[in-house]
């Protein structure tokens, strides 16, 4: 089977999108708040951040950029995979992913880039 990135219900990016959901929850984010942000973040990745490049050299030397807006099929996956994340969180003991302090809500800016570029260079270096 071949996912097509972007455009199925489900694909590589939706592991991120799951564990997106399981630090915002961590960060003491409301679940509504954090739905919402992600919708937000959704749309904004589809519209504003289309055709943006990043990376990290020699940390993650593969350039994750996106030139094609996602599917609505897609986008709501990443939102059903964020979700899940979110309440998969509360059942996760404390001590194992403990709450993060407040000030972490600052990391929200930049967490989406770096998860994106993380799962794009573990694609990558698995097809090699």
């Amino acid at each position: 089977m071949y996912i097509i990135m972007g455009k199925d219900l489900f694909d590589y990016y939706s592991v991120s999108h799951f564990v997106g959901g399981l630090l915002v929850q961590r960060m003491g984010i409301s679940r509504w708040d954090a739905y919402g942000l992600h919708i937000i973040f959704e749309i904004l990745e589809n519209s504003i951040y289309l055709k943006r490049c990043f990376h990290i050299p020699y940390i993650l030397p593969i350039v994750d950029c996106k030139n094609i807006p996602d599917s609505l099929k897609n986008m709501i996956g990443d939102q059903i995979c964020f979700m899940i994340g979110y309440e998969f969180a509360k059942y996760i003991h404390i001590k194992y992913i403990p709450m993060f302090p407040k000030y972490s809500i600052l990391s929200l800016l930049i967490l989406p880039s770096i998860g994106s570029s993380i799962v794009t260079n573990l694609i990558e270096l698995t097809k090699k």
